[in-house]
């Protein structure tokens, strides 16, 4: 999956690494585009808690938009996902952590919300 690369002649101890697999490379830019809009989705939640819109009404609308969109496009979906309790009890926390991210950063310091949020799953292991 990652393949090294030295450089030519050996001169140099620096070792270059480069994923050599197509379908690793899709991983990857898809991991950094969904870091990118997690990392910037905050601005529009705080652009519209200055607006007055609370921050879990923002993420409900826009959980209502992406359940609409979902039906539109695979009505078969709903089917497959009831039949998975493991993939319903996911969807759920992903939901429930979303609404606390988004509230958040509406109402605390991003760089703390953002490093807390990023940090818990370790914190939570060092307490184990």
């Amino acid at each position: 999956m990652v393949e090294q690369c030295g450089r030519a002649g050996g001169a140099s101890n620096k070792t270059e690494f480069m994923i050599s697999n197509p379908r690793s490379r899709k991983a990857v830019f898809a991991l950094s585009l969904n870091a990118l809009f997690f990392g910037l989705s905050w601005l529009p939640f705080r652009a519209l808690e200055s607006m007055g819109l609370h921050a879990l009404w923002s993420t409900a609308i826009a959980y209502a938009g992406v359940v609409l969109l979902i039906t539109l496009a695979q009505p078969l979906a709903w089917q497959w996902l009831l039949g998975n309790a493991a993939l319903c009890l996911l969807m759920v926390a992903s939901g429930v952590t979303n609404v606390a991210f988004n509230w958040a950063v509406t109402t605390g310091d991003v760089v703390r919300v953002v490093l807390l949020f990023y940090l818990m799953p370790e914190i939570g292991r060092a307490h184990v």
